[in-house]
């Protein structure tokens, strides 16, 4: 017969714990099994819009022939990204599409630490490339604060793109 948890609690803990179920209640015992399955499977969701996302647009915007080509990755442990080994098209579009389906396979119920882990990785490797493109809705209004940027690629980006957003938002009448 195993002792009862609270004999084994020092006085301290007994104080505290009475006070505990006096202000709070008794806690029920249960599991998470339902906020579990929600909670991975809105994560799924969330990793099949990114990596859709991603395999639709990754190669035109930072592929080879893109709108800023992706320059070789020179510290790895300052971005650590699964494009160090190579950076072609194909590996773009292959680690954008293993991504969708094992984000799908998330979705549909198949969840492992060592799935997430995975999913983090190859997220995390997709961002470090394609950064500016990620983040491309801050792009658009850059902080009062924020120092100026004197990347070649971001300064083509800046006089090339933001003429046109602009005056399509004036042609809509926004501005």
């Amino acid at each position: 017969m195993e002792p009862d948890p609270r004999e084994l609690q020092t006085p301290g803990q007994r104080v505290v714990s009475r006070l505990h179920r006096i202000f709070v209640g008794e806690r029920p015992a249960g599991n998470y099994v339902l906020t579990r399955f929600v909670v991975l499977r809105v994560l799924g969701l969330v990793f099949v819009a990114a990596f859709a996302s991603a395999v639709t647009q990754l190669v035109p915007l930072v592929g080879a022939h893109g709108i800023t080509p992706m320059g070789p990755v020179d510290d790895f442990w300052a971005r650590p990204t699964l494009f160090w080994w190579s950076a072609s098209d194909a590996v773009l579009g292959t680690v954008s599409l293993i991504g969708l389906v094992l984000s799908i396979a998330l979705l549909l119920g198949c969840e492992n630490a060592f799935l997430l882990v995975v999913l983090w990785v190859l997220y995390l490797s997709i961002v470090h490339v394609g950064g500016r493109w990620i983040a491309v809705g801050t792009a658009l209004r850059p902080s009062a604060r924020a120092a100026p940027r004197t990347d070649p690629s971001e300064r083509n980006y800046r006089t090339r793109l933001l003429p046109r957003v602009r005056s399509s938002k004036r042609s809509q009448g926004y501005g």
